[in-house]
């Protein structure tokens, strides 16, 4: 608080809003007395010295989690993984690395990022992977291993509640096939060719939304994203070119009575792909935020084209779109501890949501209640180990159309992190 001369008080507190600023009336009454001094000894002076910054010591290694992977045919992988970021956050790292012996291959990934430049950010990463395809009538284990890598840069402008990006990015994307003992391929597998795709993408994204401390969720705003991305394969004509963009809307429903606003929240997503090496969206499924459980591991899975109450790639197709509505309403707002847990309660709030969306191929007519439900979340703002934010959602989806796939439509109950949207 600050004093005004005529007795009265300046103070911030948080409100619904978020931060606003008071003025309190002076108080009635004679003036309270001075406080006497209170007698202060310093501390002994410690010393000290200043060296230069050292990123190694903090971004080593400092753990190593044991890891196996059953490929059946292709392999019994073996190995660890670790993680790391320097001390004050200009690197960070995710590495996981397997080996199998019969037959001798090896696994692994590796995720780079950083922001020692401040502004871009860069990422690197790359990764290769192996799958069975089969044993051939000769005898022959066919495998197959998938190597991808990428190189991007993204430039980000934000304001108190704009923000604006921009991300380039080099793709390189590989497909061999192996055969163990080794043979020609083409005698025992028909399509075992490999295959080489080089590609790059551009992303844009801009967002203009208010995040109050006690809101429920983002309002008064939107947030739009396009992505580009083509892809030639090479030593090959064949081409692909892909196309997606994402508008999410949310605007705030100026009803009293509650510790925040109500808040009615729109996302609409369409994509469309072409050419002779196309590649599929997939339609269907809970689309989650991800949670960070450390140790370089996250769970959650974002999905492009969500529809809860349905199987994830219910639908497939080059075109797709869906469409989502939610009237998310606060609950209560707790603010305390689960006993001696290391959990505590922020907020509980309740979304009322319907889900739409289709896929299909050129040539076919959309039809974008192919997928439908409606459903609703218990939505709950947690914080872990006392001070970890976490927002967890519990809920139940009815689809209203029949699966594609066949079988009876049966409710959905399910458990998501925070929402993408």
């Amino acid at each position: 608080p600050a004093a005004l001369p005529d007795g009265a008080l300046l103070y911030t507190t948080l409100a619904a809003g978020g931060w606003e600023l008071r003025r309190a009336p002076p108080a009635l009454g004679p003036a309270a007395a001075a406080a006497s001094p209170v007698s202060f000894e310093s501390a002994p002076a410690v010393p000290v010295r200043e060296t230069g910054y050292a990123v190694w010591p903090s971004l080593r290694p400092h753990f190593w989690i044991p890891l196996f992977y059953d490929a059946r045919l292709a392999g019994r992988f073996v190995g660890a993984s670790t993680a790391g970021t320097d001390a004050v956050g200009r690197y960070a790292y995710l590495a996981r690395g397997l080996v199998s012996w019969n037959p001798t291959r090896l696994l692994g990934s590796l995720l780079v990022i950083a922001e020692a430049a401040g502004n871009p950010t860069l990422d690197l990463s790359a990764s290769n992977d192996w799958s069975p395809i089969g044993t051939a009538p000769t005898g022959h284990a066919v495998s197959e291993e998938s190597l991808d890598a990428a190189f991007g840069v993204t430039f980000v402008s934000r304001r108190w509640r704009r923000s604006a990006s921009l991300h380039l990015a080099a793709e390189y994307e590989g497909t061999r096939y192996v055969s163990v003992p080794d043979t020609v391929l083409a005698a025992i597998c028909t399509g075992c060719l490999r295959r080489e795709f080089l590609g790059a993408s551009v992303s844009v994204g801009v967002a203009h939304f208010v995040a109050a401390p006690l809101a429920i969720s983002p309002q008064d705003g939107f947030a739009w994203s396009v992505t580009y991305r083509r892809r030639e394969e090479q030593a090959s004509p064949r081409w692909s070119e892909e196309l997606r963009s994402r508008l999410a809307l949310w605007a705030r429903v100026p009803v009293g009575g509650g510790f925040t606003s109500p808040v009615i929240a729109i996302r609409l997503a369409a994509g469309v792909t072409r050419g002779p090496a196309v590649q599929t969206f997939s339609v269907g499924g809970v689309s989650s935020g991800t949670f960070d459980v450390g140790l370089g591991f996250t769970l959650g899975a974002v999905r492009a084209f969500p529809v809860r109450g349905y199987a994830a790639g219910a639908v497939r197709g080059r075109r797709a779109a869906t469409a989502s509505a939610e009237l998310r309403l606060p609950v209560a707002l707790v603010g305390r501890g689960v006993g001696h847990l290391p959990l505590g309660v922020d907020k509980l709030s309740l979304g009322l949501f319907g889900d739409a969306g289709d896929a299909w191929n050129p040539g076919a007519a959309a039809r974008l209640t192919r997928l439908a439900s409606v459903g609703g979340e218990i939505v709950g703002d947690l914080t872990l180990n006392y001070d970890f934010p976490l927002r967890a959602r519990l809920g139940v989806a009815e689809p209203l159309a029949a699966p594609p796939a066949g079988g009876p439509r049966r409710p959905q109950v399910y458990v998501a992190f925070a929402a993408d949207f």
